[in-house]
Parts: structure tokens; sequence; C-alpha cells
């Protein structure tokens, strides 16, 4: 509810502000993300397939496309909308001829990705399709729960409801439908009843879908705040089971067919008296009987509703069971968005400690984890997500008591709620991601503080991914999109645990491969070979210890078998327990170089189909030879820019004082250069800034030519892809000044240019060039 919070309180009644919305688009300047897009299209012609996970959408004579915004009030907040707009992306010039835009009436599913590894496995055309549980097809709506259209590809009147008043216009390379303001309203409003937007074409057309690497479906709306709510305020604030099992219990979910009770909490949480109101039950996406209750309610005060069903325990998934309740208030009510509460009822209890008055707050954020961050925390061995759910079985305001029917006991503060949704999964027994953070920070980390949320399925399972930035042709061009959400380690670990309530502690290290081979490399991406490299366990304190666990030597190519100690393979200690982080160190030609080696990432390789073996790297700013740092070869040399900037105003560069600095150009390809006088064998180039304030190139390259030679002839030294990663973990102060210093093979060489590859600010105090020391 973040975005919604700031939006609200940024924008005068009286203002509009436009919200342009699409799959993992930030909003507001970036303060969140737009997670909950999803769509796909039906055909007649394969009934019974998904395609939910194409980049495109095909729509015209036997095709219907959904698309669906889900989450609107993370997003928007209490607002009016006062427009709304479709904007969809064209894949060919035809003029597509809209036959009708509608708003769905039932839920559907969009379905999994899919995985580079699902395409080029051989497929029998004889064979049955199993539609996902959840997805939709021509056929079904519901894969999985047994639920149909009422009439095949969503065609029925009680499938979808036409919405009038829209126009369409080919413009600007996209196709943008109007007049959905009084829709997009209604799908704010009841965001229960929200289940997105069917197209139907007349012609054949194609648009990107939410899955194209760019030009995805947008929804543009303008909105106007209104002013805070007041009077009745009827809420579904609650729905607890009993009886409810330990999680310690060998069989920690209530007996199959045993009868249990669902008790949802009705509460006024407005400033008046309430009426009376009607109830309706809706399981497995099915309604049931609307009861009346006559019951007034004075603010503050609630009432009960409850519901016996039997239990029974998907064991593969705990998405298939929702249950909710539905209230109707007969007279004025505040909020709408109120009016339902839905659990899974295979879901995971959780207690949230925090103040009265929250309810509602807590169970959005909750719905947040649930509808939008648990499904779209999608990879190559969960293209459908997380499929865990969880749900509160109680509100603590009191004491902090230990209850052990819940398997976690969150706290939420309304000024920090977004925080509460890492809590959740940290709180859950999953793995600490943020052990070892001190010797390396993740790049693409999720809600649960570290980890990789980057999208694998475009990539070979048993290819490995860098946890540090570097420049890998393969991976740059599989557009590995970070989510953000839950990372890899943390869907595998739920999926995997699904019906375990009272996995903690070592549990989720058993999915560690026992065997890892490992490739070392410099920062050029050479191998270090016949090198011994330590590694380390971190202790109670996340400290590195002062004795290895073990030490192994690579091989020519830079290769080695790590040893397997243990039920956790390397990463078991001589205790038996588990390092959740190993420092891995090389000692070599005087320089002591590391990278950080963590469970987890072994841990994902696992899930990611490597069972036996884990393929994985590690990159060490280490150098080929000794380095004679008593010389500075850059000092009092002559400096060039690309901005032909005054050789006295550059000269600050190779002065010797870091408290001198320059500001340097700003454009991708700007470029400094120093002029070492003569070829020269250099070994390590640092980069000093004035301070870890200072800002610079986000991204670079060092190129280092001879006498002789133009640039674009010279070798790359080293590549920098993220700056801000690079400066926060591999950098040393010296008298405050930042350095950051980049190693590698020994070149003979007498130019050396710094080149931009990204635009932004940058300043610089100082550059350093470190030759190899010679042998008397």
């Amino acid at each position: 509810m973040l975005a919604a919070i700031l939006l609200a309180a940024t924008l005068p009644p009286t203002q509009t502000a436009q919200v342009d919305l699409s799959r993992n688009a930030p909003i507001l300047g970036g303060a969140s993300r737009c997670w909950d897009v999803t769509d796909t299209y039906l055909e007649s012609l394969s009934p019974e397939e998904n395609f939910g996970g194409a980049s495109t959408l095909l729509g015209g004579p036997g095709h219907t496309i959904l698309i669906k915004f889900g989450d609107l009030n993370r997003m928007l907040g209490r607002v009016r909308v006062v427009k709304a707009s479709l904007h969809l992306t064209p894949l060919n010039p035809d003029e597509p001829k809209l036959r009708a835009i509608s708003r769905v009436l039932v839920p559907w599913g969009e379905g999994p990705l899919k995985p580079i590894s699902s395409l080029i496995k051989p497929v029998d055309p004889k064979a049955k399709l199993d539609v996902p549980n959840l997805a939709s097809t021509w056929r079904v709506r519901r894969g999985g729960m047994n639920l149909g259209w009422q009439q095949a590809g969503a065609m029925g009147n009680g499938d979808a409801e036409k919405i009038g008043g829209t126009s369409a216009v080919h413009s600007g390379g996209e196709y943008v439908i109007e007049g959905l303001g009084s829709t997009v309203q209604a799908m704010l409003d009841h965001w229960y009843d929200n289940h997105g937007f069917e197209l139907n074409f007349d012609n054949g057309v194609e648009f990107f879908s939410s899955q194209a690497q760019s030009s995805r479906p947008r929804l543009v709306i303008e909105t106007e705040a209104l002013p805070a709510a007041t009077g009745p305020d009827l809420s579904v604030t609650l729905i607890a089971r009993t009886p409810e099992q330990p999680k310690a219990d060998p069989k920690p979910y209530p007996a199959e067919g045993e009868e249990v009770t669902y008790t949802a909490t009705v509460k006024n949480v407005g400033d008046a008296p309430a009426g009376s109101f009607s109830t309706e039950w809706r399981a497995e996406e099915r309604g049931g009987a609307k009861i009346d209750v006559t019951k007034a309610l004075g603010p503050g005060e609630e009432t009960t509703v409850t519901l016996k069903r039997s239990f029974h325990l998907t064991k593969d998934d705990h998405r298939m069971q929702p249950l909710g309740l539905l209230i109707t208030p007969s007279g004025k009510d505040a909020d709408p968005t109120n009016n339902y509460l839905e659990i899974d009822q295979n879901a995971r209890p959780i207690t949230v400690r925090a103040k009265p008055g929250t309810e509602n707050a807590i169970q959005a954020e909750l719905r947040t984890w649930n509808d939008s961050i648990s499904p779209m925390s999608r990879y190559s061995f969960a293209p459908d997500g997380s499929k865990e759910r969880v749900r509160v079985q109680r509100f603590q305001f009191d004491s902090p008591t230990v209850d052990p029917l819940v398997d976690a006991v969150v706290g939420f503060q309304a000024d920090a709620p977004e925080a509460f949704l890492g809590d959740i999964g940290n709180n859950l027994g999953l793995p600490n991601l943020g052990y070892g953070s001190e010797y390396g920070v993740d790049i693409n980390p999720g809600i649960g503080g570290g980890g990789d949320t980057r999208y694998d399925g475009t990539l070979n399972s048993r290819l490995p991914l860098d946890y540090s930035p570097s420049f890998n042709l393969t991976v740059d061009t599989s557009a590995l999109e970070a989510n953000g959400l839950l990372s890899m380690t943390h869907v595998g670990t739920l999926n995997a645990f699904l019906n375990q309530r009272n996995f903690a502690g070592n549990d989720p290290y058993s999915k560690v491969p026992k065997t890892v081979l490992l490739k070392a490399t410099d920062l050029a991406g050479h191998p270090v070979a016949n090198t011994s490299i330590s590694f380390y366990p971190l202790d109670n304190q996340g400290k590195m210890a002062a004795t290895p666990n073990f030490s192994v030597k690579t091989s020519a190519d830079g290769t080695t078998l790590l040893p397997s100690k243990g039920a956790f393979g390397a990463f078991t200690n001589a205790d038996g327990t588990v390092s959740p982080a190993l420092i891995a160190q090389i000692d070599a030609n005087g320089v002591a170089t590391r990278d950080v080696l963590k469970a987890w990432q072994a841990m994902d390789t696992y899930y990611r189909g490597n069972v036996a073996v884990a393929f994985m790297n590690l990159r060490f700013d280490t150098p080929s030879a000794p380095l004679d740092y008593s010389v500075n070869l850059a000092k009092d040399r002559f400096v060039a820019d690309s901005l032909s900037t005054p050789a006295d105003k550059l000269a600050p560069l190779v002065d010797g004082d870091p408290n001198t600095e320059v500001t340097l150009g700003s454009s991708e390809k700007d470029w400094i250069e120093i002029d070492l006088g003569r070829d020269r064998s250099i070994g390590e180039i640092a980069l000093v800034l004035k301070d870890k304030q200072t800002p610079f190139w986000p991204s670079f390259e060092i190129h280092a030519y001879s006498t002789g030679q133009r640039p674009e002839e010279g070798a790359v030294w080293t590549q920098e892809p993220k700056w801000a990663w690079t400066a926060a973990n591999r950098s040393t102060h010296d008298q405050g000044h930042l350095v950051v210093a980049y190693r590698g093979q020994v070149q003979r060489v007498r130019y050396i240019r710094i080149l931009a590859k990204s635009k932004g600010e940058a300043r610089l105090s100082e550059v350093r060039v470190v030759p190899i020391k010679i042998s008397q």
C-alpha cells in the first residue's frame, strides 16, 4: 500500500495525476512496481492449450484476448478515476477491427510461463494436454478446479459484459481503447470482482503481451484524490479456523474430511453506526446463499459469521481452495474495498502482532503477498510462482505470547507496511539470505533481503548464474529480468516443503547439491589457473572464521571440485552444522582477494535441475604477477578527455592528491585517457573517489592500448557493468577516500582509456596505475 499512501499524500483534491501501469514497471518514481498484470488468449482450434506464457496475444475470429491489471488498490489508493485507456502495441501495421471490449465477470488464470527447457522437449501430438492449475483455455477458465466458461471462449453472458461508450484509435504505433474510466473505477472499488478485460476482434491481430521484453500492454489512468472516508464502514477483518493443528504436529493439518469451522469477523471500522448487512460465502470461486444479519454495529463493534466445511488438503498446490466472505451493507458504507476477505483453506496460518485498527491494512498487504507477489515470483522450476499461501489466524494486540498453532508471528507497523511483506517469509523459517551480506550484497535481491529474483527460464539450466556484475554475452542475451519479489531460494523452499509446516533451521539446506564444480576467473573472465583457494565459514555473528574449512587448487582452466563435507555438501562445518556462506580467499602475488559462495546460490542450482552437481562461478580481483605499489605510473602524466577539456583542468586526476577532483562528461561514450609516456607493464588500475557518496558512471570499460595502436585496437582491461554494486562490495578506503582497484592479466600498454557505457554524473579524484614488480 506504500505507493497508494504516497499518491494520496502528494495529490491535492483538485489536482489530477496520471498513472501508467504495465507489468514490472515502476510507479511513483520507483517507490514500488506494478507486478500484477496478467494476460493470455484463448484459441478455438486449440481448446485445451493455455497460451499465458506467450510473448504475443492473438486475436480475431476463434480467438479471445484476456488482460487483467490486478492490485489496483495498492497502486492507486483511494481515488476517483477520471478516465482510463488501454494501450496495446500491434506487431503488424494492419488496422485492428475491435468488435467489443468487455469486463470479465469470473476469475480466470494466465497460466505458467514457458521456460526454454519446455520448448525443446519433444511433444507427442497424440498426448492429452493437461491444463495447468488455475490456467485458462478456450474450454476451461480454471484448470485443476473443474471450472468451465459458461460458453467456450468466454462467450457467455455470465463470462463477460460488454463495456459501452468506448472508442479505439490506432496511432503512434499503439492501439488505444478509450472510455474505460467507469469500469476501472468499479474494478478499484470492488477488487474481488476485478477479473480484467476481454477483447474480441473481427480480423486477425497480434499484440505484444506482458511477457514481451518491451511494448507491454499498458493501462493509463487519470485520477483525482478523494477526501477521507467518513461514516459507517463495515469490514471483514479476519477469517480464522478451528480446530487448528500445532505446526510441530506430525500431521500439522486437520485430518482429511474432518469438519472444521471458519469464523469470519465483521467489524464497523467507521465513525458512525452501521445497520444490517447480508453475507455470502464464496468457496472454490462458487457463490453461496445470501444470509441477512440484522445486528447493528456501532463504531469499533464487531460480530462473527461462521461456516462449517470438510477439510481437504491439496498436497501439491495450496492455491486451489479459496474461501471468502462477501458482505453487502444495506445502507451507507464508506469503503467498499474491505467488504470481502479471502483465504486459501490450505494456507499457512500466522499471527500478526500489531496495534488495534490496523486489521484492514494488514489484510491488504497479505492480499498483495498472496495475489501478486507469490504468483509473480516465477522461475524456470516454478513457472507459476509459489504454490504456498498465507493467512492470518489471529491478531495479537496484547502480550507477545507464543502460539503453537501458527507458523510464524509477524510484526506490522502502519508506517512501514511493505516491510511486513519481507518479514512474512523470513519468519516462516525460510533461509536467511542476508547472512554474509557484509562480504557481498546481492545484485538482484528479493523482498526477503537478498537472493536472486531474475527469471532464468530463458537460460539453459546447466549454465551457472553470475552473482556479481559481469558482462556475460550468454546471460545478457537471455534477458534475465529481475522481479524483485520472492527470490528463487524462497520460492523453491516454499514449494519443496509445501506440506511441512514446521520446516525451519537446516531443513531447506537439504537441497544443496553434494558436489560443487567451481570455475574461478579474474574480473576480465580469464581463468585463475593452478591457484589455491581457501574457504572460510562465517561464525554466529556473520564474521569470517580464523581458519578455513578446506582449501582446493584450481586446474589450468580455473576449475575445481569442492569436497562434500557432509549432509550439506561443501557448506558442512566440522561439527556437522551448515555454514550459510563461505568466504573464498586467494593469496597470490602478495594480494589477498575474496569472493563469497552462499549456500542459497547452490540451492538455486538444485531447484533449477542440477540436483547432483552445482555449476558455480567465482570472480577474483587477483593480479597475475607481483605488483609494485611504491610506483604510480599515472602520476603527473598527460590526461585528455572526450570533451577536449584543457589539460590543466584534468591534471588533478594524476596529481597524487585525492582531495582534488574532476567532473567528467555525463554522456554515454564519454571518456578520459591517460598517456603513460611509453609502453609499461601494468597489473592494476585503481580509481579513487572523494567518498562513497561521489557519483560515477553506472557502467564503463577500461581499455588499454600500446604505442602505434588506435584506441579501437586496444584490449579491454576490464568491464564494469554495475559501479554501484562494485563500489559497495569491492572497495577499500584510503584516508576516507573510496578506492576501487581493477586487476588482471599483465599487459604492456601506454594509453589507458576509461569509457562510459551509460550516461550519468561522474566525478573522479585520482587514477592510479600500478606496474608489475621487476625481479632484481
